[in-house]
């Protein structure tokens, strides 16, 4: 008897696993493959969705390199607020840089920011037309650096 419990607990055993197969490495692989590609087709279409909204860019300024952002930002939820700064290091490719333009989405408006400053010291800016025209606090000649804050 016991030895017929045991070889019917093998068989049941055996039938189980088989029936329920433990998916391998490579079924994972797969998986993973079929929904980074979903993903990648949800996020290409949002981006196109987007970009058809927004008016016609010209091309980035070639005066000058972004090299660096650091974002600083304060998210508090009694009362729902979101606050911070941006500091954008840059890099001249000219001589005699007196102006930074760069390309700015500001469908909210800048009329709440305070405090621009160019290394340090206050900066003077427009925005117009997406794009945000910073007066430097003095001209960069190629290769030197600044900040936007």
């Amino acid at each position: 008897m016991r030895r017929f419990l045991l070889v019917s607990l093998a068989s049941l055993t055996l039938c189980l696993s088989a029936a329920a197969q433990v998916p391998n490495k490579a079924y994972f692989e797969r998986m993973h493959q079929v929904t980074r590609a979903a993903l990648q087709k949800e996020q290409a279409a949002g981006i196109k969705k987007i970009s058809a909204t927004l008016p016609n860019k010209p091309s980035s300024d070639p005066s000058v390199d972004a090299v660096y952002y650091d974002l600083n930002l304060t998210i508090t939820t009694a009362p729902n607020n979101l606050a911070g700064s941006v500091t954008g290091v840059f890099r001249s490719k000219v001589d005699g840089l007196q102006q930074a333009i760069l390309h700015f989405d500001a469908r909210e408006g800048l009329a709440p920011w305070t405090g621009f400053s160019v290394s340090g010291n206050a900066a003077s800016w427009t925005h117009a037309n997406w794009l945000l025209t910073v007066q430097l606090d003095r001209a960069y000649n190629a290769g030197e650096t600044f900040q936007i804050t």
